[in-house]
């Protein structure tokens, strides 16, 4: 039973993971505006390829991280350690 339920969690997080309202030329990249150094182009929650035009950011240990949507960023942020490795 148990394994039901974690695979219908992760079809359901990974269905959801990737949308994201789309992007304008208008906008800075992140790195820009916080002044900080981009971690990288993979949304270490999912692992999905992101880039510095996206909306969902996060600031930690003195770094731009970006994400595939709202809930990577929100999954991050309630333990970046995790995610970082530190």
């Amino acid at each position: 039973m148990t394994r039901i339920a974690f695979f219908s969690a992760a079809i359901f997080f990974f269905a959801n993971c990737g949308h994201k309202a789309p992007q304008t030329t208008a906008n800075a990249p992140a790195t820009a505006q916080a002044g900080l150094p981009w971690a990288g182009d993979v949304d270490l929650v999912c692992e999905m390829k992101v880039d510095q035009t996206t909306e969902d950011t996060a600031h930690y240990a003195g770094k731009v991280y970006g994400f595939c949507n709202p809930h990577c960023k929100d999954e991050f942020k309630a333990n970046p350690a995790k995610y970082v490795g530190q």
